[in-house]
This record gives structure tokens, C-alpha cells and sequence, in this order.
């Protein structure tokens, strides 16, 4: 029951995360962004083992974050030096450092280094295993997302809705875009051990999606609205995987938003 509270306590905190994140991302239309930097990490994961040798969380966190930006910086790269739209962009590069992570992670496991047991679990993840330290690196994921969108939320405002006003009254789109990123970034690479690389943009983008389907005209309801879906979801599906032993709870809060996501949109 303790290892209950402690995935329940950890997944509420990146729910709430990733709820913040989704709204701005969904609202910009950089839905896809989230999905490049989610499976983008997993290079950068299995790069810090390889360096380092052993499973130490720090590190192989450092290296996604490392890997995540990367990639964006590649994707900006290759927007002004090439003429292929942002979408093509933003599939080639997901699909690049997602084949290059699964190819290192395959190296890894040929070697006889016992510290590799687990590293599949970033890209599935593995919520259900959640221990004391998972807690405190969703608690300060939290914390630097709560206290920047607290920080900028005019500035992300004003260039989300009005480009033009916010250039007038001083609002540097480009720092924003660099501050949406770095929390992009934190929430995504917190989550990892949770729902993993390949589900991780489903508690950004699904409940950012409801809430803006459910409120269109109050900025602080569509947040409150976002939160509140993820925690239920990930709530209900951190409870059916534990009733229901030897199910992924990751699979789980991913399904119960993609079924409550369906309701909504095919009522409407």
C-alpha cells in the first residue's frame, strides 16, 4: 500500500506538470514539439549509460535533457537552412532519435554490465515502480514549471494571442519560446520513468486538448480544467493497473484519456 502512495503522490505531481506544459503547447499549436521531445531523449538516456556506466538517475536524465535539446536546436537548424515544411521537420527528427535510442539501447543489452537492467523501462515506462526519489524529481519538475509559468505567464500570453502587441510593449517571443521549451523539456523528461517515451505527449496534449474543448474563453478555467482531467485519469488508471495486476499503469492513464478524449469529441 506504501508503494501505492508513493506512484499515486508522484503521478498527481506530473500530471499537474504536464497539464501546465500541454495548455501552452496546444494553445501555439506545438502539439507535435512535445512528441519530438519525448521520444528524442531516448538517445541522450542511453548515451549518459554508456559514458557513465551505471543507472544513475541524475545522469541519464542529464543526457535526455542534453538529447532533447539537441534535436530542437537541430529542427531550428535545418528550418532555416532547408525548404521542408516544420511538420516533415518535426516527424523526420522524432523518428531519427527515437531509431537511434532503440538501436543504442539494443547495443547496451549485448554487454554483460548489470547495471542496464531496467533502461527499457523510458521507453514503456513504469509507473507502478515509482520509489521515494521518483517523488522528489516530480516535486522539483513541479516546482521550476509552476514558478516559470507563474513568472511568464503575461509574456506567454501576449505572444501566444497577439504577436504583434506583444512585440510593441517589449515581449521577447523568442525568450518565451526558450522558457516553453525548458518546461516542455523538464515535464517530459520527469515523466519518462512514469508513462515512458512513447506516451509521455498523451498527458501533455490529451487533457490540454478536453479543457480547451470544454472552456474556449477563461485562460485560468482551461488550466484548472487541463489539471483537473489529468489527475483524474491518471488517478483511475494508476488504480485499474493496480487492481488489475500485471497491466502497465502507463498504458492504463494513456487509454482512459484516449477513451475519454473519443466521448467528448464524438458528442460534440
Amino acid at each position: 500500500m506504501n508503494n501505492l502512495w508513493y506512484v499515486l503522490i508522484g503521478a498527481s505531481l506530473i500530471a499537474i506538470t504536464a497539464s501546465i506544459v500541454g495548455v501552452w503547447l496546444v494553445l501555439r499549436r506545438e502539439s507535435l514539439r512535445s512528441d519530438v521531445i519525448s521520444h528524442s531523449v531516448l538517445p541522450g538516456i542511453m548515451i549518459a549509460f554508456i559514458v557513465f556506466q551505471e543507472k544513475n538517475l541524475w545522469l541519464l536524465l542529464l543526457g535526455a535533457s542534453v538529447s532533447a535539446l539537441v534535436s530542437l536546436l537541430g529542427i531550428d537548424f535545418l528550418q532555416k537552412h532547408t525548404k521542408l515544411k516544420k511538420d516533415t521537420l518535426l516527424a523526420l527528427t522524432l523518428s531519427f532519435f527515437f531509431a537511434c535510442g532503440i538501436w543504442l539501447l539494443v547495443k547496451i543489452q549485448e554487454n554483460k554490465n548489470a547495471a542496464k537492467a531496467g533502461l527499457e523501462q523510458f521507453i514503456f515506462g513504469k509507473m507502478a515502480a515509482m520509489l521515494p526519489q521518483d517523488i522528489f524529481f516530480a516535486l522539483t519538475a513541479f516546482l521550476i514549471v509552476v514558478i516559470i509559468n507563474f513568472l511568464g505567464k503575461r509574456w506567454l500570453f501576449y505572444t501566444t494571442f497577439d504577436k504583434n502587441f506583444a512585440q510593441s510593449i517589449g515581449c521577447n517571443y523568442q525568450l518565451t519560446s526558450i522558457l516553453l521549451t525548458l518546461m516542455s523539456i523538464v515535464s517530459i523528461v520527469v515523466g519518462l520513468q512514469a508513462v515512458g517515451a512513447v506516451m509521455m505527449s498523451a498527458l501533455l496534449i490529451t487533457p490540454a486538448t478536453l479543457a480547451l474543448a470544454i472552456e474556449k474563453k477563461n485562460l485560468n478555467k482551461v488550466f484548472a480544467w487541463s489539471i483537473g482531467i489529468n489527475l483524474m485519469v491518471v488517478l483511475l488508471g494508476t488504480l485499474l493497473s493496480y487492481f488489475l495486476p500485471k497491466t502497465p499503469t502507463g498504458a492504463w492513464v494513456v487509454m482512459v484519456a484516449s477513451v475519454l478524449a473519443f466521448g467528448v469529441f464524438l458528442r460534440k
